[in-house]
């Protein structure tokens, strides 16, 4: 997909930092010498993929625009239509240091800590409830921390998030079908 070196808006590709299923992680700079930050690329050639992504941005954007605490917030972002109807898109965020999945085995035995971050998570999940925001995908790898304290959790990936009032005409998901990390949805 994306490499090194590639632009997207004023952002300059670094280096991988993982995939989704939505698309790829990064790290990029606007500006050389500036702080890194992470973007998110999608190569969208279908359209329910790309309603999603169009989906996470406003939701993110909205919840950034708030200063909603415990809610990664949002830099920059994009969606442009390319030649032969390829959609490319991104969004900025702040790099992350590490994810709750990252940190797991730094909390063991730290029972106020394990608190703090769940409390944290709760409060992100409340912020997005507050929007009529359903998340749909807690999972420790969407929990990301800014540096190594673990104090300030930050709920993060609206990719296949709901929004409560959606009519089931306009869902971006069909009765039935499975959206997901497989280990951390509700049996039913």
């Amino acid at each position: 997909m994306a490499k090194a070196g590639e632009q997207f808006g004023k952002w300059t590709i670094q280096r991988k930092i993982g995939r989704g299923g939505q698309g790829e992680v990064f790290s990029a700079t606007a500006e050389e010498g500036q702080r890194e930050s992470a973007i998110k690329v999608i190569k969208a050639t279908k359209a329910k993929k790309r309603a999603r992504f169009l989906q996470e941005i406003a939701v993110h954007a909205a919840l950034s625009a708030q200063n909603a605490p415990n809610i990664v917030p949002v830099i920059d972002h994009n969606l442009e239509q390319l030649e032969g109807g390829e959609v490319k898109g991104f969004i900025v965020m702040p790099l992350a240091e590490l994810s709750l999945a990252d940190a797991s085995n730094r909390m063991i035995g730290r029972t106020e800590l394990c608190l703090e971050v769940f409390e944290g998570v709760v409060n992100g999940v409340v912020q997005a409830h507050q929007v009529d925001v359903i998340h749909r995908d807690i999972k420790p790898g969407n929990v990301l921390f800014l540096d190594a304290t673990l104090r300030n959790p930050l709920v993060t990936d609206f990719g296949i998030s709901l929004l409560r009032e959606t009519t089931n005409k306009d869902r971006l998901t069909d009765a039935g079908e499975t959206v997901g990390a497989k280990y951390f949805m509700a049996p039913e």
